[in-house]
């Protein structure tokens, strides 16, 4: 839930949507839940593999102000999609470790 959902009863914009997002993506990438973070984790102190720019893009979709975060689903995913070749990589590595704790 974003902090402006918490915090008012006004009409919510897509970024709040954006800042929903961007926790699924963290706790894909580090398996914990952002909310249990201490506010504004760098993703790359769970995660040192995680690159700046992937790790900046969440930062800006974390932000606790919704002008910060990318305003809605089309800019996110023209963001993702330039961050896509990195997270897939990610992905590949994280899916060799859990085969290798499985067998």
């Amino acid at each position: 839930m974003s902090p402006e959902q918490r915090d008012t009863r006004e009409h919510l914009t897509p970024a709040s949507d954006i800042y929903a997002l961007g926790a699924v993506l963290f706790e894909a990438l580090t398996g914990r839940v952002y909310k249990s973070q201490r506010p504004g984790t760098d993703v790359r102190t769970l995660r040192s593999d995680v690159p700046k720019s992937v790790a900046m893009l969440l930062s800006r979709m974390l932000s606790k102000d919704p002008e910060a975060r990318p305003w809605g689903g089309t800019e996110a995913v023209a963001l993702l999609q330039t961050e896509e070749q990195k997270l897939a990589t990610i992905a590949r590595q994280q899916c060799k470790v859990l085969q290798v704790r499985s067998t």
